[in-house]
């Protein structure tokens, strides 16, 4: 697993966001020397995910074809989560979070999380970015609809992970570890300030253990 210690985590932070930046700053210059009218309407198409046995020879590639192939990822794994639901947990037990497809969802609320504590804390969840399955995929989509850059630099690593980064401003820079499998997100490790979080992921409706987090946040909410 290409979790990285938290001490290469930090000292990796600056320097890969600086280094993926410029990266992409230096082919946004290149691709606005030849303006065209339509370039502002027409969007770019979508990134080609790389199969498995292509990974090797993408590991390396430039710092916009691998923010590119993330945000293709992210995409990807975001609509999986909310078409199918998913099952997020802490690999410390200390969180677990649930969100159902619409079909599931109690009276159109869909998401919730568990502390585990003590005590136990049950919340419904109103933002699905608060899901790692879904945070990256709507800072793109943000910033896309803003018409400003996204402030997240990705390096494809050679086992097929990405390692990403990104700048919150004021609140201070994340660094992420992303693992894959068939092609979605599977086990993300987090660092922010002094934090470190793994999370593993599950895809689809989550199991009826888990259910009752949503219903009891639910119940707790309206009750």
């Amino acid at each position: 697993m290409n979790l990285f210690p938290k001490a290469t985590l930090l000292a990796l932070v600056a320097t890969i966001f600086l280094a993926g930046c410029q990266g992409v700053n230096q082919a946004s210059n290149q691709e606005t020397e030849s303006p065209s009218p339509t370039a502002v309407e027409t969007e770019p198409p979508a990134a080609e995910l790389p199969s498995t046995s292509e990974t090797d020879g993408l590991a390396g590639v430039s710092a916009r074809i691998s923010l590119e192939l993330f945000e293709a990822v992210a995409e990807l794994s975001c609509e999986t989560a909310l078409d199918q639901g998913i099952t997020e947990k802490a690999i410390d037990g200390s969180v677990t979070m649930v969100m159902v497809s619409e079909q599931d969802a109690i009276e159109s609320y869909s998401a919730a999380y568990l502390e585990t504590g003590p005590p136990k804390n049950y919340v419904l969840i109103f933002e699905a970015d608060m899901f790692v399955a879904c945070g990256a995929h709507f800072s793109f989509v943000l910033a896309r609809d803003a018409d400003t850059e996204v402030k997240i630099a990705a390096q494809l690593e050679p086992d097929g992970s990405f390692f990403v980064v990104q700048d919150f401003g004021e609140f201070g820079v994340q660094g992420q570890s992303y693992l894959l499998e068939d092609g979605l997100f599977k086990t993300v490790s987090t660092t922010f300030g002094e934090e470190i979080r793994v999370t593993d992921l599950v895809y689809g409706k989550p199991l009826s253990e888990d259910l009752q987090i949503l219903q009891i946040a639910f119940d707790q909410f309206f009750g």
